[in-house]
């Protein structure tokens, strides 16, 4: 087993390329304008040549909109051989349900022969020929061990009214307690009629 030592080289090694996909995970708002921006970053994103998967978790796995729970259970994935999904045509959003894989995962953490990965792994196997996975989820499923222990920043878009903002922090408060994660705040504001 190679030994970890300090040497002329080290800082070196933390400039290499990742291996599997970045992690973006996005807090989702019950209003239009945070969607539309969430899909406006994917689209800008996908222009630059980088392929990524949306996982949703707000919307539920089901036999008419299978998602990452179908993926987490497939047979073949306890033999260890696990699918990958590939990048569909780079016109296209791969956007997959994800509220029960999500919650399966982070009850992995919580039972008592805990796994000796971090619960967001599999994802690796899944989706290892896509650049970036999107976690698009509510602040109490990020809150969740999903994310203890990453380098992430998760984005929250607020609605720029008085309960947008007082939502925003409820939700930065919970992610921060539970996390240890600071989320960056991106308010949008819809443009000013010039014409006055």
């Amino acid at each position: 087993m190679p030994e970890l030592a300090i040497h002329q080289g080290a800082s070196l090694h933390r400039n290499l390329a990742p291996i599997g996909p970045q992690l973006l995970a996005v807090l989702s708002q019950n209003n239009v304008r945070a969607t539309h921006v969430l899909w406006q970053v994917c689209a800008q994103l996908q222009g630059l040549g980088y392929p990524l998967v949306v996982l949703d978790g707000t919307s539920a796995e089901s036999e008419s909109a299978p998602g990452l729970a179908h993926l987490l259970s497939q047979s073949s994935w306890s033999d260890g051989a696990r699918p990958a999904l590939a990048p569909t045509e780079a016109d296209s959003l791969a956007v997959l349900p994800a509220l029960h894989g999500l919650a399966a995962l982070a009850r992995e953490v919580l039972k008592p022969q805990q796994p000796s990965h971090h619960p967001l792994q599999p994802l690796q196997a899944l989706f290892r020929s896509y650049a970036l996975v999107v976690l698009h989820a509510p602040a109490a499923t990020l809150a969740s061990p999903l994310l203890n222990g990453l380098a992430t920043t998760p984005l929250l878009v607020l609605q720029p009214d008085a309960d947008g903002v007082l939502a925003g922090y409820r939700q930065l408060k919970q992610l921060a307690l539970n996390t240890g994660l600071a989320a960056s705040v991106a308010c949008v504001v819809p443009p000013r009629d010039t014409e006055h």
